[in-house]
């Protein structure tokens, strides 16, 4: 804000390097994308991307041409690249693809490119955007979903920024995974599966779910293995379903076999005596 119609050193300085953006006025290098072409100052770009202040330094072809073609990259995303380093900023805006997904290659791009400012503005407005996730919006868990399988297939297994966030997401809300998006990423991506287990293990398990109370059954032998300790056809269940029932159609075994061995088994034949 100004005082007495005088901006402030930092505003004055936002303001002129908006202006270059726009005006392209004394640019002396030129980034190309797939047809697009960005005028742009190496004393803008270089200081804030190692990546280019390499390639404008030395003998490489780059700086002698004063040329750098990006041709692997999506031209949108270059776009917001170049935007945020005049800008400090980026949108979304006039864009198809969901914001979750822009976000995630912004960032990406931003790791290939070394530009540490927009890396963590990209993580920022991807985790504002998530935190606000309705498990209940169609819409939203799918962007979800597509944000996700974004961030496992663009980013390296040490570079946790927004996977932290995807993992902290389903893990504090068990109920994505109940959503045929959400499962059909886990079966894709083997990492986010191992990441996703591995928090689980080593942050406490998902909140118990409300488990219908099962049907009191009794069962033909006296309930073993049955949902009830009641008692069944042939006397009454054990307590544990590894107990023997409490009494049986057949009679207790004696202590001698008819064979004159010792024996706890039992018979249909009655006691033997001894």
């Amino acid at each position: 804000m100004s005082l007495f119609g005088i901006n402030s050193p930092s505003l004055e300085l936002a303001d002129s390097l908006r202006k270059l953006y726009r005006s392209e006025e004394y640019s002396d290098l030129i980034i190309t994308c797939r047809g697009k072409q960005y005028k742009v100052h190496k004393a803008v770009v270089c200081p804030r991307s190692e990546f280019f202040a390499t390639a404008c330094r030395g003998n490489f072809k780059e700086a002698r041409d004063g040329r750098i073609d990006l041709p692997e990259d999506d031209p949108a995303i270059v776009e917001k690249m170049i935007f945020y380093l005049y800008n400090l900023d980026y949108t979304t805006s006039q864009t198809t693809t969901p914001s979750l997904v822009v976000h995630a290659r912004v960032y990406a791009l931003a790791e290939k490119y070394l530009i540490g400012g927009l890396k963590a503005t990209a993580l920022t407005k991807f985790r504002a955007i998530v935190d606000n996730i309705s498990s209940s919006s169609d819409e939203q868990r799918l962007d979800f979903a597509k944000a996700a399988r974004e961030v496992y297939t663009s980013t390296v297994d040490v570079d946790t920024g927004l996977r932290d966030v995807i993992l902290e997401t389903l893990h504090k809300n068990p109920k994505f995974l109940d959503q045929k998006e959400c499962r059909s990423i886990l079966k894709e991506l083997p990492t986010l599966t191992y990441d996703l287990l591995m928090r689980v293990r080593e942050n406490g398990y998902w909140p118990k779910q409300p488990i219908e109370e099962p049907l009191k059954t009794s069962s033909l032998f006296g309930g073993v293995g049955s949902k009830s300790s009641q008692g069944g056809l042939f006397g009454g269940g054990p307590s544990s379903r590894y107990e023997q029932p409490s009494s049986s159609l057949f009679v207790q075994a004696p202590s001698r076999s008819a064979f004159g061995t010792t024996t706890s088994g039992s018979s249909s034949f009655g006691n033997f005596p001894s």
